[in-house]
């Protein structure tokens, strides 16, 4: 089974374009700021957390996910 990678450079950007911080992010998800250093480091990229991020910013998953083919 292959596990999911999300675009986490997409995402920091989507941040930093926010001017946010991660405790914002975390704030906005409804997560531990913890969890979102882990999630953009590459440390624990579960779906569930992903989801929460993403809208946490006001996006879709979809967003982050990785391009086919690549």
């Amino acid at each position: 089974m292959k596990i999911a990678t999300y675009n986490t450079t997409r995402m920091t950007r989507d941040l930093a374009l926010k001017g946010w911080l991660l405790v914002d992010l975390a704030r906005a998800a409804g997560v531990h700021p913890s969890s979102v250093s882990m999630f953009l480091r590459g440390l624990s990229q579960a779906p569930r957390m992903a989801d929460k991020l993403a809208r946490g910013l006001g996006y879709s998953v979809a967003r982050y996910m990785p391009k086919a083919g690549r």
